[in-house]
């Protein structure tokens, strides 16, 4: 039985036209669905290269995860099961809604320039990127709930993000934030 790979997914397909074979094509495509149903490679550099299709999972062995194939561009991504966390607030080019964050928190103490502006570098850097900030502030540092801090668009880099204070300048804050980083 001659066969060539079905070209979105690699499903074989029999060509030409032959004589029924019921017994080996039931068997040929029992042998693809086992090999592809279900599959795992032992680490990420195995995953397959070849017939990928966006939301194709393949689970790695040595890191105990799926791994998802978004598309030609992005590639194969860390799947966290099915639940994923879409950055919100994101400005950088290139960042997709696929990675899961982890968390870094802490407080800024700094004093604000003659601007209002707090440029905060994290204790550690992300390895890809921040998605995104909350940040909470509090009463007793006595601003105003008509002046709460913002985060400066375009300011969320690898290593920290920047913050303004309207109305603020020159003036000491002690400011609790949430980085979800990736």
């Amino acid at each position: 039985m001659a066969t060539t790979p079905e070209p979105i997914k690699g499903v074989p397909r029999i060509e030409g036209n032959p004589a029924p074979s019921l017994r080996a094509d039931h068997n040929s495509l029992a042998d693809w669905v086992r090999d592809h149903i279900g599959e795992n490679v032992a680490s990420k550099a195995a995953l397959p290269t070849t017939y990928n299709y966006p939301s194709r999972r393949v689970f790695v062995r040595d890191e105990n995860t799926f791994y998802a194939w978004l598309n030609a561009v992005d590639g194969w991504v860390r799947d966290g099961g099915g639940h994923r966390i879409a950055p919100m607030g994101v400005t950088a080019p290139g960042l997709t809604p696929t990675r899961t964050p982890l968390l870094q928190t802490g407080q800024i103490a700094a004093r604000t320039s003659a601007s209002g502006r707090v440029d905060y570098t994290l204790p550690v850097a992300a390895p890809n990127g921040i998605a995104f900030v909350t940040l909470q502030p509090h009463q007793n540092t006595g601003h105003e709930a008509a002046s709460p801090p913002v985060v400066i668009e375009g300011s969320i880099t690898r290593t920290g993000f920047g913050v303004f204070f309207g109305n603020r300048p020159n003036t000491q804050i002690y400011l609790p934030y949430r980085a979800d980083i990736y």
